[in-house]
């Protein structure tokens, strides 16, 4: 396998796997309708909108969009999510991956 067709199976998989159809069905199988929307809300931000996100993360500005994320994934009573760990977890994630 030559490390183009091993590269182009790679996206092939990534588009089947994050199509609306797969981000709805991955939403549906939650118990609770929080869930559900907070799974849509957040696939959809982050696989949907993917590009933008790359440029924030390239851009060295995630701090800037830590309030918006933390919005999504709190809004919908979300109890294992604590306000600050979140921020503190993604920024050190996410330093060490840049």
């Amino acid at each position: 396998m030559t490390p183009e067709s091993l590269e182009a199976g790679y996206w092939q998989a990534y588009h089947n796997f994050y199509r609306w159809s797969n981000i709805f069905r991955g939403a549906w199988v939650k118990d609770k309708w929080a869930d559900k929307l907070r799974h849509l809300a957040y696939s959809g931000a982050w696989k949907k909108l993917e590009p933008i996100w790359d440029f924030i993360i390239r851009a060295k500005h995630v701090d800037s969009m830590l309030p918006a994320l933390e919005t999504v994934l709190n809004s919908f009573d979300n109890s294992d999510i604590k306000k600050g760990n979140l921020s503190m977890n993604l920024a050190t994630k996410t330093n060490q991956r840049i």
